[in-house]
């Protein structure tokens, strides 16, 4: 994941989901081990590469809830996708010229 912090260029196509610090608290405490480092030097280095994220060209956001990230998610690559590949633009398989044979071979083109 991190490895593309290491390519500028990629901007707005590698996404960051970071999750909200406080949410742990929100779990019972026994669950609370699986999410939560002992190992001071694991929390340093996650402390670092979070830094390293948000100060980055690659767009990144704190989640509230694991819940949450999908919305984000869902909002962040629909926003790729139209931006890629535009309605109306020439990747746009919508558009009879441009629609793909279907699976039994049949075309779905509109004839004229």
């Amino acid at each position: 994941m991190a490895t593309w912090l290491n390519y500028p260029e990629a901007a707005g196509h590698a996404f960051f989901y970071l999750r909200d610090p406080a949410w742990v608290e929100t779990v019972s405490a026994t669950e609370r081990s699986t999410y939560v480092e002992d190992s001071p030097s694991t929390v340093h280095r996650l402390a670092e590469l979070r830094e390293r994220i948000e100060s980055s060209v690659h767009p990144s956001s704190t989640y509230e809830s694991p819940e949450r990230v999908g919305d984000q998610l869902f909002v962040d690559f629909e926003t790729l996708i139209d931006r890629l590949y535009p309605v109306g633009g020439p990747d746009d398989r919508t558009h009879p010229e441009r629609a793909s044979p279907g699976v039994d071979g049949s075309s779905d083109r509109i004839a004229s």
